[in-house]
């Protein structure tokens, strides 16, 4: 059985848009289309999708609301939650990430990128792509952290640790980290296991979440 979607969405045209880019894909199947982000619950419950498509709007309401409660339907019936964005709602995908959504594609992904995420938030994984990696990045550097203090869980860190999360949230996957630091695999993953507990996040998206939120990223230079 192929990955089930459920894809929401205000805009029919995006809908549109996902249905054709993945039609071609023969392990991806869309089970049901809605275009009201409360009423992807309701639907999420019917058809138990692996992935619920989230589309991001102006006037979605508590879509971080939303997210929270497909991700705590049950252990059988919770969806992962994939958002779809634009780079004029980059500033609530914090939000999104930390209640629970396991990544992000901008709305402008081609069909490729948006095959590829699917596949890596069905597999457990967190998934930025290349583009939205940017525009978080450079929204997170002009807007500045959005903290003044250096929380209580950053503090706990390890400065390797730091540097690791500092480099999830650049976009860098295991293996990538691994040869910039010089480390095996293995170690990176022991990092991020440790790390997350540290700061009480359950995901990689979390993880990147609270890396940004917290201002983290500049903590690395160079890249």
């Amino acid at each position: 059985m192929g990955i089930r979607i459920l894809a929401c969405d205000r805009q029919t045209l995006v809908l549109a848009g996902v249905r054709a880019y993945l039609s071609g894909e023969p392990d991806i199947q869309i089970v049901s289309e809605t275009g009201d982000a409360a009423e992807a619950i309701r639907h999420a419950r019917k058809v138990l999708p692996d992935i619920v498509l989230l589309g991001v709007s102006d006037d979605d309401g508590d879509l971080a609301g939303v997210v929270h409660k497909l991700t705590a339907l049950g252990p059988d019936a919770s969806p992962r939650v994939l958002l779809m964005a634009a780079p004029e709602h980059e500033s609530r995908l914090l939000d999104l990430l930390r209640a629970g959504a396991r990544g992000v594609v901008g709305k402008d992904s081609t069909a490729s990128e948006l095959g590829r995420a699917v596949r890596v938030v069905a597999a457990g994984q967190a998934c930025l792509t290349p583009s939205m990696t940017r525009r978080l990045l450079d929204w997170a550097m002009t807007a500045g952290p959005l903290t003044a203090q250096v929380p209580q869980e950053v503090a706990r860190l390890t400065g390797r640790e730091r540097e690791v999360l500092s480099m999830l949230a650049r976009g860098l996957n295991d293996g990538e980290i691994a040869s910039a630091l010089r480390l095996s695999k293995a170690t990176v993953r022991s990092h991020i296991h440790h790390m997350s507990a540290k700061i009480g996040v359950t995901s990689r998206a979390q993880a990147v979440a609270f890396a940004y939120r917290h201002g983290l990223i500049a903590a690395l230079p160079g890249r």
